[in-house]
């Protein structure tokens, strides 16, 4: 539980001088415990993808704060160009309906019990999509949420001043196939 600093402006003009590239291969920054600063930084490229028939979640692929009480501070910051895609649900034996579909975030995940401050930054251009339910002989399952941009959990806690939130796109996974109904589709 240490505390870190990354200072990507490095001109101190307010603007980001470092970029950090997921290269399409992984989440960027997994942040669990202590207290964050990121300022002149642009987090990009993040490629997330939650497991196949389970309906694992993929949640920030810019960006994941998880932790009880971590803290992140984001100043002077992009995080653009991330992609999420939940994991289709499972599929039903026998008799019994679809699994549910895992949700898919985007740019910033911010998980129960963490806080991130967001000041004189953007999240654009990043997608998200949910996982499809997965099939069932009652009922299809349900399709995963989507969230482009930003997924705040249940208890987690996100306060943003002079920053933007544009161009992100959230799209919900269809619902499952079912024999005798199919699944909802997400959000």
């Amino acid at each position: 539980n240490k505390n870190l600093t990354i200072d990507g402006d490095w001109d101190n003009d307010g603007t980001a001088d470092v970029t950090v590239n997921g290269n399409a291969a992984s989440r960027v920054l997994d942040i669990t415990s202590g207290t964050v600063v990121l300022d002149g930084l642009t987090i990009t490229n993040g490629k997330l993808a939650g497991a196949n028939g389970s309906g694992g979640s993929a949640l920030g692929a810019g960006i994941s704060v998880t932790g009880g009480t971590t803290q992140v501070n984001i100043l002077h910051s992009g995080i653009s160009g991330n992609a999420a895609t939940g994991g289709t649900g499972s599929n039903a034996p026998n008799f019994g309906t679809g699994g549910t579909g895992g949700n898919g975030a985007g740019g910033l995940y911010v998980g129960s019990g963490a806080t991130v401050q967001m000041a004189a930054s953007t999240l654009t251009g990043n997608t998200g999509t949910g996982g499809s339910g997965g099939y069932g002989y009652y009922a299809g399952g349900t399709g995963g949420n989507g969230a482009g941009g930003l997924y705040v959990g249940s208890g987690g806690t996100v306060q943003m001043a002079v920053s933007t939130l544009t161009g992100n796109t959230g799209t919900g996974g269809a619902g499952g196939d079912g024999y005798d109904a199919g699944g909802t589709g997400g959000n």
